[in-house]
């Protein structure tokens, strides 16, 4: 772990906190049932859920960069390059891997403003229904987590927002 990574960690310690805390419903929290899914489904359905959070907000107007990882703050894992290349086509803001983000008072990206996003998938049902888990951190006081619904309409996965999570 980077020396810029260890600086955002009570930070993202909140983001953690915000996530434990975005769903108490036993049905939709942990079992991590991705196993029966290829690299491309899991991919895609991560697609869906960031590029919904995207759309939601979580960057104010000088926001430079956004960070994507995969998991919960703070362990954060690195996205496939097809991930991160994907993101990219469909944002106006460049999206990178969170390791090369910081957290701290701000989140930043090269010295730039930026937002720290992560997407967990955590539930796939046996009708191929998948939960979510999203969090974006862009600050103190500008963290928040949300539950989404993913699943594959016409053959393309589609994030819905299922449940607003704490913010603070």
């Amino acid at each position: 772990m980077t020396t810029r990574m260890l600086q955002g960690i009570p930070v993202l310690a909140v983001a953690a906190l915000l996530t434990a805390c975005a769903s108490s419903d036993p049905e939709t929290s942990g079992s991590h049932d991705t196993a029966d899914r290829s690299p491309q489904a899991s991919t895609e359905m991560q697609r869906a859920v960031f590029q919904q959070m995207f759309e939601q907000g979580g960057t104010g107007n000088d926001t430079a960069t956004r960070c994507a990882g995969i998991g919960s703050a703070p362990d954060l894992q690195a996205p496939s390059d097809a991930l991160l290349a994907a993101l990219n086509q469909a944002s106006s803001v460049p999206v990178v891997d969170a390791s090369q983000c910081s957290g701290g008072e701000r989140a930043s990206f090269n010295g730039q403003p930026a937002v720290l996003y992560g997407v967990d998938i955590t539930e796939c049902s046996a009708t191929g229904n998948c939960m979510a888990r999203g969090t974006y951190y862009s600050g103190n006081l500008g963290a928040q987590s949300h539950l989404y619904r993913v699943e594959q309409v016409n053959g393309e996965w589609r994030a819905h927002l299922e449940q607003l999570g704490p913010a603070s």
